[in-house]
């Protein structure tokens, strides 16, 4: 399915297929269908790496490296200098998939839960780090003064921290409305796991900026940016949430495609359906760049 997204830097409009990440547990399918991450880290790279500082030797994490291919594919070629880069994941399969795949000298992944209660930061990383990045991860984790807070502690004096996630996203509304729905709320009653804790909030960025500075940062930018993106059909529509949705699994396969049917009509009954049978809406991102 095709998406329209505005490019961080420049404003330019650039088509691509566009999934949203839902099931983070299913490691190949979810690499082959995270499209819409990749454009945006991408965008956000190509913006702010000028701007930051690349000592000779320096150590870089990325939090929420999922399948691994971002990090090694993206984030690898834009890192002007680096003595080693580390690849976290609350996902045990997702990083066993990026072992598998795209570990290789001075890059490496591991298991890290970044708001586990027993989580030091520097217990498991003493050396600390020079930049953390962390795309597309933060708006699955409802206490994000404890994930600030743990990045900040991972961050060196003079470190960087560059994260892009979403703020709210008709994805999202829609998870709230089925889950209300007596035929599905036994299968998502953890939904609020899978919503942005952004997304009813009136001034998402003015709040992330507020968790940066309690964690001792120093903000440089905190923006909240409006984006779109059009599916060309139902058709389309059903097959990503195939791809991602992580309810879907837990519905016995003789209800699933009703469930998709509902999740269908709720694009419409927001009115996201238009004449020509595209279902089109918008969506918002936040994006910030700060350092200690």
């Amino acid at each position: 399915m095709m998406s329209k997204i505005r490019d961080l830097e420049n404003g330019k409009i650039c088509n691509y297929f566009f999934f949203f990440p839902g099931n983070m547990h299913k490691a190949q399918l979810y690499s082959s269908a995270n499209a819409l991450q990749t454009r945006d880290a991408a965008a956000a790279l190509s913006l702010y790496r000028d701007a930051m500082s690349w000592p000779d030797e320096c150590d870089v994490l990325d939090v929420g490296c999922g399948s691994g291919d971002v990090t090694s594919q993206l984030l690898l070629p834009a890192l002007k200098s680096y003595s080693s880069l580390t690849g976290v994941d609350v996902s045990q399969q997702m990083v066993k998939y990026a072992m598998s795949k795209y570990q290789q000298p001075n890059v490496t992944f591991r298991y890290l839960d970044i708001v586990a209660p027993d989580f030091r930061p520097r217990d498991l990383f003493p050396r600390g780090f020079h930049k953390v990045f962390s795309f597309y991860c933060l708006h699955w984790i409802s206490d994000q003064k404890l994930a600030f807070s743990n990045l900040s502690e991972l961050l060196l004096p003079g470190g960087e921290l560059l994260v892009v996630f979403l703020a709210s996203a008709p994805l999202f509304t829609i998870y709230e409305r089925l889950a209300k729905d007596s035929t599905w709320s036994r299968y998502m009653k953890d939904v609020s796991k899978f919503v942005s804790p952004y997304q009813h909030v009136a001034n998402p960025e003015d709040e992330l900026k507020s968790h940066l500075l309690d964690s001792g940062l120093q903000v440089k930018d905190c923006k909240c940016i409006l984006q779109h993106f059009s599916y060309p059909s139902a058709v389309a529509l059903k097959n990503a949430i195939k791809a991602v949705n992580p309810f879907l699994d837990r519905i016995p396969k003789d209800q699933q495609e009703d469930y998709l049917n509902d999740y269908i009509f709720e694009y419409g009954d927001m009115g996201y359906i238009n004449n020509d049978g595209t279902i089109a809406a918008n969506y918002k991102v936040l994006v910030a760049f700060a350092a200690k």
